[in-house]
């Protein structure tokens, strides 16, 4: 079977529900899809508050330390997800401006 043939199959069988839901079939993964993304993009957010940036390349790719898989069985609907996530950071160039700023008042200050 090509690779072709079977993305048609799955069309045909996602265009045979209703358009704007999900079948029942593809509803797992659709979640978890959904979590891994919302965790990731949460993370990005915490990060870029603090003035930092991902590293660039596969080096700044949010990595979640949990089974998306065993969260989602534990989640229920309104309660907080916990998870722990790393991501390795440089300093923003805005957070690096606002350093030398702050050790050339503080020297103009000491003086």
């Amino acid at each position: 079977m090509s690779h072709a043939y079977d993305l048609t199959i799955i069309g045909i069988f996602i265009f045979a529900h209703q358009q704007g839901q999900i079948p029942p079939y593809a509803q797992p993964k659709m979640t978890a899809f959904a979590l891994r993304e919302g965790i990731v993009k949460t993370v990005e957010n915490a990060v870029a508050a603090f003035g930092l940036k991902p590293l660039d390349g596969s080096d700044g790719e949010v990595e979640i330390k949990e089974d998306v898989q065993e969260i989602l069985k534990g989640y229920k609907l309104g309660n907080d997800v916990a998870f722990t996530s790393t991501l390795k950071c440089e300093f923003g160039p805005e957070r690096e401006k606002n350093a030398a700023q702050s050790a050339t008042e503080e020297k103009v200050a000491a003086e």
